[in-house]
């Protein structure tokens, strides 16, 4: 994935050409192209707010159609009651919270539920952030979502494969960049991160300014993290790890 031009308006132009789903993502799901009824029926609901986006494609490599979305799902009254019970603090969410599912087409032709997140929320504190997109290719899921601080951008790209009877996270693509201010002064910053999180190799492209890029390889192996025990979908930050915001 190349890196983001540092230049702001050639930066924007991309950003809203990916929104519009010219460039490299799936479109968000519509009417004319909603979930299976089997994603219908677990989500609760057959309104197309429910869903921030979806795609489908063969993640199984037996030519299925296989789907995969951002969802909020409608949480039953039982199941969140005992929620509720089970921690009295939580926040009164009747949707549950946004997640990344992935639903599995059998040979029967229905779907079955294959993995879902754990709920997480948009809250960003001072920052905007957002779920740009997602797109199903060697047969893996990637999940792409940005953030903006100020003269700060990132956008990341998160990709999660069926191994070994999970979805383990085996991919992190960030592409950052920084503007300063006119009053803040200092050369623009972007840089491209791509961590293997298999083998552990990360390669940092970083350019400063109109310096040639600079490129760093390290060497950061984490434990392994599922799809299913996963909601940070943050841009990757690691004691080993070079940032640009904040820097």
């Amino acid at each position: 994935m190349p890196a983001w031009p540092a230049d702001l308006a050639t930066r924007f132009l991309r950003a809203a050409i990916a929104a519009l789903g010219l460039v490299l993502f799936a479109t968000p799901a519509s009417a004319d192209d909603a979930p299976p009824p089997d994603v219908i029926a677990w989500l609760g609901t057959p309104s197309n707010d429910a869903v921030r986006a979806g795609v489908d494609g063969d993640l199984t490599g037996q030519g299925t159609k296989d789907w995969a979305g951002v969802v909020h799902r409608l949480v039953p009254p039982a199941e969140a009651k005992a929620a509720s019970e089970a921690d009295p603090d939580a926040r009164d969410d009747p949707l549950g919270g946004w997640q990344i599912v992935v639903f599995l087409q059998q040979p029967d032709g229905h779907h079955r539920l294959a993995v879902a997140s754990p709920p997480f929320s948009w809250d960003c504190g001072t920052s905007r952030c957002w779920m740009e997109d997602m797109h199903i290719a060697r047969q893996s899921v990637f999940v792409q979502r940005i953030w903006q601080w100020h003269g700060c951008w990132d956008n990341v790209l998160f990709q999660f494969k069926a191994r070994q009877g999970g979805w383990p996270l085996i991919g992190v693509n960030a592409n950052s960049d920084e503007t300063p201010y006119p009053d803040d002064g200092g050369p623009s910053v972007s840089q491209v991160t791509d961590w293997n999180r298999i083998t552990g190799d990360v390669v940092v492209t970083r350019t400063v300014g109109k310096q040639p890029a600079r490129v760093n390889r390290l060497r950061i192996v984490e434990p392994p993290v599922d799809l299913a025990d996963f909601s940070d979908f943050a841009p990757p930050y690691h004691p080993k790890l070079p940032s640009i915001c904040g820097r």
